[in-house]
């Protein structure tokens, strides 16, 4: 029997295997062989997650040399069919393990035999699974655009019709209902329970059951969870959920509330599609108090299973503590942590901990907190790296499944140690554990950022963004990732969006002044650093400086070195380096080094400095904080 092979379909695209050809609308698409190859290989084991050191041995006899060659042959795959890595419809990068095809599939051609069946599709036809396409939408880039109806279901055989069941799941004594849909849920926001007690001073505990909620969901593969910053944004709010679908760019809502006495909890929950209000699942439970864990337990376990999704079917999925009194602490750390106050989150999760020293996840926010205190400068330089690794570690050995601690070490790591390599392998972790995990790869960015890894760094930050799309302070990352790349043009662009959601941002005002110096708008970036309401000294000595006002620059001097030389050296460095004082930068910057201060992390990057970058001593300041090999 003569040998045939496959003509894929990929949405608008036809890949015909035998000939070699990627086509798109009739037109032929450029693709060299090597990324031919991968692509078809791609496709062919598209159930699973195909690491690089397996397409390192297929393609290129497994030679680490050959790792970069590996990212062109995937960057020209993309290119040719118009994808994305911050926004995948058709290639999925795991960080630190490999890739997966992800888009839409069919096989228009009935193009292989029975013997060839397994190898080149790398399931049986019969028993494959529907392919869907990527459903992530920006919400910048279509700001307030309806959502995108959620795409056909494809099969893998010609004629193959599948529906898809949202299933009745609230398996355990729970009242249920279900609907039928045509197409499965992809994206999903977990809004804030509405707290039914009457007492606002218990509106911690229903917020924390949502977080739970929402760090479950996150969980499950290939289901987009928004973060909770975004998500809260609509408390106590009457939102229309179609506004709020536009506004998160998601598919679903899981609104619900929560009464809870002295000795009971009852949670109603129900998930509504976001493209025409419809209930598609609903869900009652009333439990003892003291099994509020259980409670969201089954709640996350049931919502993954109405989505036919994979969540508590998980053999490495643990339940976080049987202690109402650990877990009440816990919800008040987060409480604590999630308004800026880490240091008294820090309490609350050692309190949570002494309760039930086997509680992972008051490990894993001990170990945040830490890390995060270590690398704002808000504890002596080094005082808080051991003690955060310590927790970071106590929390993967009970529970390996999170990602928080490996997000811990991976900030530590890059921050603290500038071992970078070590921090993308830890960030890689985390984000495999929890590719929702926002905050994850907001912290990875910024260790691309301090490397000058513009590009990567970006799309990190618009990963971070997409998952938490009203979260200010990704947004402002962005811009700021823009100065420091030199486009001002982008970067105001940016910190506007900043202003659209909160006019009085005075990171994003802080960031349109030093994007207005750049291209020399001088008297917008002092009229915009003056709307902020306060200008430091430091801020007008910089205008000055950039401006030509030399002499009103430097009779601000010691006034600066009075506020900042005994706490940040480096931010007086910064100012002679604008006046081109190299001496006296060189003299501030070695205190800085000796202080290890946590602010020379971006000394490779910022345009403060460039008159500094042609002098030995930067090359070897460099080196000595670990910003260069």
């Amino acid at each position: 029997m003569e040998e045939k092979y496959p003509v894929y379909s990929l949405g608008e695209f036809s890949l015909d295997v035998g000939q070699r050809k990627l086509s798109r609308a009739g037109a032929s698409v450029h693709l060299t062989p090597l990324p031919f190859q991968v692509l078809v290989y791609l496709i062919k084991h598209r159930e699973r997650l195909v690491t690089r050191g397996e397409l390192l041995d297929k393609f290129w006899e497994g030679k680490d040399v050959y790792d970069d060659s590996l990212r062109k042959a995937v960057g020209a795959i993309r290119k040719a069919l118009d994808d994305r890595q911050e926004h995948p419809r058709f290639i999925e990068t795991r960080y630190g393990e490999g890739f997966r095809y992800v888009g839409p599939l069919t096989e228009p051609c009935a193009a292989v035999g029975p013997e060839k069946e397994q190898e080149i599709s790398g399931i049986s036809i019969a028993a494959a699974e529907p392919l869907l396409p990527s459903q992530t939408q920006s919400l910048f880039t279509r700001k307030f655009a309806k959502s995108a109806k959620l795409a056909a279901i494809f099969g893998v055989a010609a004629g193959l019709a599948i529906l898809f069941v949202i299933a009745s799941a609230f398996y355990r004594g729970t009242d249920r209902r279900a609907e039928t849909a045509a197409v499965p849920i992809r994206s999903l926001a977990v809004l804030p329970l509405k707290n039914l007690t009457g007492d606002p001073a218990q509106d911690y505990f229903g917020d924390g059951v949502t977080e739970s909620l929402i760090n479950e969901l996150a969980k499950v593969r290939d289901l987009k969870v928004i973060a909770r910053n975004s998500a809260f944004a609509f408390k106590g709010k009457e939102v229309d959920v179609r506004e709020i679908g536009r506004r998160l760019g998601v598919a679903a809502v899981l609104e619900g509330s929560l009464r809870r006495d002295d000795s009971t909890v009852r949670v109603t929950v129900r998930l509504i599609s976001t493209e025409d209000g419809r209930i598609l699942w609903t869900g009652d439970i009333t439990r003892p108090l003291k099994e509020i864990i259980a409670v969201q337990d089954e709640i996350g376990c049931s919502v993954a299973e109405s989505l036919q999704a994979v969540l508590c079917r998980d053999p490495n999925y643990k339940p976080g503590t049987n202690n109402l009194a650990a877990y009440d602490a816990y919800l008040k750390a987060r409480e604590r942590r999630l308004k800026g106050d880490v240091v008294k989150a820090a309490e609350f999760y050692q309190q949570a901990i002494n309760t039930d020293p086997n509680y992972a996840l008051a490990w894993a926010g001990l170990a945040e907190a830490y890390a995060v205190m270590e690398t704002n400068s808000m504890a002596p330089p080094r005082s808080m790296v051991g003690k955060a690794k310590e927790c970071a570690n106590k929390a993967i050995a009970l529970d390996a499944s999170l990602a928080s601690p490996y997000a811990a070490l991976g900030l530590l790591a890059a921050f603290s140690d500038r071992d970078w390599a070590a921090g993308e392998r830890y960030f890689g972790q985390a984000l495999a554990s929890n590719p929702n995990y926002a905050i994850a790869h907001a912290w990875y960015a910024g260790t691309l950022l301090a490397q000058g890894k513009f590009a990567a760094a970006e799309a990190e930050y618009l990963r971070a963004r997409d998952l938490d799309p009203l979260n200010t302070g990704f947004l402002n990352n962005l811009a700021e990732t823009y100065y420091y790349w030199r486009q001002p043009d982008r970067c105001l662009a940016q910190a506007a969006k900043v202003l659209e959601l909160e006019p009085a941002n005075d990171w994003a005002r802080h960031n349109q002044t030093r994007c207005y110096l750049q291209q020399g708008r001088y008297d917008e970036a002092l009229q915009t650093a003056q709307k902020a309401g306060h200008l430091s000294s430091t801020g007008r000595l910089t205008i000055f400086a950039q401006s030509g006002r030399l002499t009103e620059a430097r009779a601000l001097l010691p006034l600066l070195i009075k506020e900042n030389g005994g706490t940040s050296p480096f931010l007086v460095a910064g100012a002679y380096a604008v006046l081109g004082d190299q001496e006296a930068a060189f003299a501030w910057l070695q205190k800085a080094a000796d202080q290890q201060q946590a602010d020379l992390v971006s000394l490779k990057i910022d345009p403060v400095f460039d008159g500094l970058r042609t002098d030995p001593r930067y090359a070897e300041l460099l080196r000595r904080v670990g910003l260069m090999q």
